[in-house]
């Protein structure tokens, strides 16, 4: 299996982040995405997912209230969740930001909700979260 690791993903990812990672994946040609991390590496690797498989498509028509294209024809998509709270590992929710603009936009549909969702019970220690990790693990 061959494998292309895609890093940089900043905190609240950006259009930019998203776009290039896009384009990253289409060089590559994944049948299965997968990522790691807290709520920004999946909300990028959701609409890196969504460039790479409508190259053609421009931001503002990915963008709520827009209707997102149909996905899966080129990859399906596995979210790794090492952090609780922002449930990206299996929403079909995303939140994209664009810093020349200043704005977060959210990116909505279920085209987007994850294939498999895989989440470790091992990597959080519940009592640095209260009460968010007992709604998680209890």
């Amino acid at each position: 299996m061959e494998t292309q690791l895609i890093e940089g993903v900043e905190n609240d990812p950006s259009i930019t982040t998203a776009q290039n990672g896009g384009k990253k994946m289409e060089e590559f040609q994944p049948d299965w995405i997968i990522a790691a991390g807290g709520g920004s590496p999946l909300d990028a690797a959701k609409l890196m997912w969504i460039f790479y498989e409508n190259p053609e498509l421009p931001f503002d028509q990915i963008k709520a209230p827009n209707v997102l294209p149909t996905l899966r024809e080129k990859a399906r998509f596995i979210a790794i969740s090492t952090t609780s709270g922002t449930g990206s590992d299996v929403s079909p929710f995303s939140v994209i930001t664009d810093y020349d603009k200043g704005v977060k936009y959210p990116v909505f549909g279920y085209e987007i909700t994850p294939d498999i969702a895989i989440v470790f019970h091992a990597c959080f220690d519940c009592s640095l979260y209260g009460d968010g990790c007992i709604d998680t693990w209890h």
